[in-house]
This record gives C-alpha cells, sequence and structure tokens, in this order.
C-alpha cells in the first residue's frame, strides 16, 4: 500500500494485477557509483521519485561460501605420468 505522485491511496489485492503499484529500489554502494548509475535510471522510468541517503550499515551477513566441488579427472586427460629417475 503507497501513495503515487497523485496523492492516490494504491492497494495491492490479492489476484489482482496492477501497473500503477508504487515500487522502491535500494542502492547500497559509495555516491559516485550511484551518481554514475543515475543516467541508467533515468531513462527507465517515466515519472517517480529518486533520492540519495547516506547509509549506516549496522552488519552484512553473508551465507559461508559453499566448497566448490571438481570433477575427477580421468587418466587420460591428467597428463604424463612423473617418471622414476635412476
Amino acid at each position: 500500500m503507497g501513495f503515487g505522485k497523485s496523492s492516490r491511496l494504491h492497494a495491492a489485492k490479492r489476484f489482482k494485477i496492477s501497473a500503477d503499484l508504487p515500487i522502491v529500489v535500494e542502492l547500497v554502494d559509495s555516491r559516485e557509483k550511484i551518481e554514475a548509475f543515475l543516467p541508467v535510471i533515468d531513462v527507465m522510468i517515466d515519472s517517480g521519485l529518486a533520492t540519495l541517503e547516506r547509509a549506516e550499515v549496522i552488519f552484512l551477513k553473508q551465507d559461508p561460501p559453499t566448497p566448490r566441488s571438481f570433477p575427477q579427472q580421468s587418466p587420460r586427460c591428467a597428463g604424463p605420468s612423473p617418471t622414476k629417475l635412476p
């Protein structure tokens, strides 16, 4: 639920598809990177509001990286066998 630029209440109703529901897109990056990206967003949006705010990151939780599993090499692809020196 939200208000659009016309101050009209937009409500999301079950099973109703609407093209005029409000959306929020948030980017967290350096000011320079966001300002460089603004022209890309500008051509995508016909009407709307863009703001640039400071963000204080409290924490970032990420899943631990998953170990990569590499396919087993067949002996034909493993390269030459080591040779014993006398």
